[in-house]
């Protein structure tokens, strides 16, 4: 997979989730990615957006943003004491899981792609990207929590999750409560800008494939944040990631690819250069994250 980014990046470290060391190598609090996961196997043979489409509850209403383009930058009005000039760069809707894939397969049929999902378990203090180019009538990107009232089969398809397992790997590395459960499923291109969580999280990725860039705290000075007040607080206000689509994903490739500095800016976005000093010298860790794996985000 051919990528253009404007910064230098090395691969993130795998291991396999049978590895006897994993929770020793998870304990170094490094980002990790776990291949052959057995945490969430069973979700990733049956987790399929036809499987998602048949049952999520027909009535149940999954939130979803749209963006004009492929970047679905986060912000918060509410933050904004600062009062600073704002247009929100995407919308946030209600819809019915089938009218998104609707929405989703109406735009893919028109460019050949495909589609992808994760699931995040868990609670960063690591500013992570990820990236995608798309275009035309703009992309929809659903990020759902698990919650009763979803569906039966898709909570009891929850249950089937290794717990076990996981809290076994938490007790032992340390890790905070598990607060949070999100459902990913977004088009292919679709990019989230340099950010940062609040806490741990775990990564699962059930079905294509997605790149992700992590800086390490010591880059903080070199990723420019947006003011304390500002409703895009926790994010970068660099450039996002660019992607071409030239060369296809190889599933078994962990290999960084190309890094050549982007030569067409994202629409809408701050530009590197004189504004932003010493941006270069950010260092990234990256992945393209296989279907089966999950990647440890400290």
């Amino acid at each position: 997979m051919a990528i253009s980014v404007p910064f230098k990046y090395s691969p993130i470290e795998r291991v396999k989730f049978s590895d006897p060391d994993l929770e020793e190598k998870l304990a170094k609090g490094q980002p990790l990615v776990m291949t052959d996961c057995a945490i969430t196997a069973e979700l990733a043979k049956r987790w399929t957006v036809d499987y998602l489409a048949s049952h999520i509850e027909p009535d149940f209403s999954c939130s979803v943003f749209h963006s004009k383009n492929n970047i679905f930058q986060y912000w918060d009005n509410a933050k904004n004491k600062g009062q600073y000039k704002f247009d929100p760069p995407t919308t946030k809707t209600e819809m019915k899981f089938r009218e998104f894939v609707a929405k989703m397969r109406a735009g893919k049929s028109k460019k050949g792609e495909a589609e992808g999902g994760g699931a995040e378990e868990g609670e960063g203090g690591v500013a992570k990207g990820a990236g995608g180019e798309g275009g035309g009538r703009g992309q929809y990107y659903l990020q759902q929590s698990l919650v009763v009232g979803v569906g039966d089969q898709i909570l009891h398809d929850f249950k089937m999750v290794d717990w076990t397992r996981l809290f076994a790997v938490q007790g032992a590395v340390g890790f905070g409560d598990l607060t949070s459960n999100l459902l990913l499923v977004g088009e292919h291109g679709n990019t989230t800008p340099l950010h940062y969580d609040e806490q741990e999280n775990l990564f699962a990725q059930l079905h294509a494939h997605k790149h992700i860039f992590l800086f390490p705290p010591a880059a903080w000075p070199h990723l420019f944040p947006y003011p304390l007040h500002h409703p895009c607080d926790r994010q970068s206000m660099l450039p996002s990631c660019r992607r071409t689509w030239d060369i296809p994903p190889s599933p078994s490739s962990s290999s960084p690819p190309s890094s050549s500095p982007s030569s067409s800016p994202v629409a809408g976005q701050p530009q590197q250069g004189p504004a932003f000093p010493g941006a270069e010298a950010a260092h990234a860790l990256h992945v393209c994250l296989n279907p089966g794996e999950m990647l440890y985000i400290p």
